[in-house]
């Protein structure tokens, strides 16, 4: 099965349905190959109005993006829907996926994005591929 990616300029994203009792909403999430973790940033937290005493935040979980720290609480019982090759959709059970409510400042405002990192793609035992000649990415699995 491959799962087409979007790629723009230095950006790579999948667009997913999340679903999770009582939350449903489309997002897009980054593609990094630099972090594990995996998480819906605060802009989609506020979108999707996932409430923060829904999330349980332990220090061991905090993870720095540049040198901006991101405090993660773990949403439980979560679906990711996808759209594979020939728009058949594929659905990924989470037990958890985390939640961050922080953003990091820039000079063009607030950014929180959604993430997708090593640890999701090596649980679901997806390869990522990448053609610099196309400019096309997928997962594959």
């Amino acid at each position: 099965m491959k799962i087409p990616l979007t790629v723009l300029d230095e950006e790579i994203t999948l667009t997913a349905m999340v679903r999770a009792p009582r939350i449903s909403g489309a997002m897009n999430f980054l593609i990094d190959t630099g972090s594990d973790a995996s998480f819906i940033g605060g802009i989609d937290m506020r979108r999707l109005e996932i409430q923060r005493n829904r999330l349980r935040f332990r220090e061991e979980d905090t993870i720095f993006w540049g040198n901006s720290p991101f405090r993660l609480g773990k949403l439980r019982n979560v679906e990711l829907w996808v759209k594979a090759e020939n728009e058949k959709l594929h659905v990924f059970h989470l037990p958890y996926l985390y939640v961050s409510p922080d953003f990091i400042h820039t000079r063009e405002g607030q950014v929180s994005p959604n993430i997708l990192g090593l640890g999701f793609m090596r649980t679901e035992k997806l390869t990522f591929c990448f053609d610099g000649q196309t400019n096309t990415a997928v997962l594959e699995k």
